[in-house]
């Protein structure tokens, strides 16, 4: 069962729009964000660099640890839909027989780019309202567009890694913000920590996306302060 994300469901608009200020949107003027509809909203809110931890296993037994990283940010209007570039960097490291973490048990190396966008009335005055809404629902959907990622099970051959085509509609990127005291938050603690130096709040989110021929992606990330759109 799903929750509503407590934070959000007890803020008016002008709150929301102070929470807005500082976390995804920077130092933008209130009076800017009071006046962008609830597409412009949801595609700033989740922009940014991410890295999820993950522990490595070497043939030879060892343990290195490392991160997945993704970075979302705005890409050109493709036929005035205003879109999404999701990028995907993988897993950097060689002689790996297995990754994993806390909370999901294999995790492969995935890289490559989709494109998605969010859906909403086109209307600047409801913009917050309509937003607030959304996030008050407990997680916000965008409709994949198109794109592909190669993904390889740590241990196979490179011979072996599959390109899955993202070219039908009806798949979305679910985003779901991350709960203080959830085994995510515990996973997430050491990045967070890291991040108490900068004045506004580290943004935690949990991606889902279920893809065509199978195709599962489920991971738990955490802003990564330091990058610059």
């Amino acid at each position: 069962m799903r929750h509503p994300i407590p934070p959000i469901r007890l803020l008016a608009p002008a709150g929301l729009l102070l929470l807005l200020a500082s976390t995804a949107l920077g130092q933008r003027d209130a009076r800017l964000l009071a006046s962008m509809d609830a597409t412009t909203l949801a595609l700033e809110w989740v922009t940014g660099r991410y890295r999820m931890p993950v522990t490595c296993l070497r043939s030879d037994g060892s343990r290195i640890e490392l991160e997945e990283a993704i970075v979302i940010r705005r890409a050109p209007e493709h036929g005035n839909i205003r879109t999404l570039k999701l990028t995907f960097f993988g897993i950097d490291a060689s002689d790996i027989s297995r990754c994993y973490n806390l909370l999901i048990p294999d995790i492969p190396d995935r890289r490559g780019t989709l494109y998605a966008t969010f859906r909403s009335a086109a209307r600047s005055d409801l913009g917050p309202k309509d937003f607030r809404r959304r996030l008050e629902s407990g997680e916000l959907r965008y409709p994949i567009q198109g794109g592909q990622l190669r993904q390889r099970e740590f241990g196979d051959e490179p011979s072996q890694a599959r390109t899955v085509k993202f070219s039908r509609r009806g798949i979305d990127l679910v985003v779901r913000t991350i709960h203080g005291g959830s085994d995510a938050d515990k996973l997430l603690a050491p990045y967070a920590k890291r991040g108490t130096s900068t004045r506004r709040r580290i943004r935690r989110f949990e991606f889902e996306i279920q893809g065509p021929d199978e195709f599962a992606f489920h991971g738990y990330f955490i802003e990564d302060p330091k990058w610059k759109r």
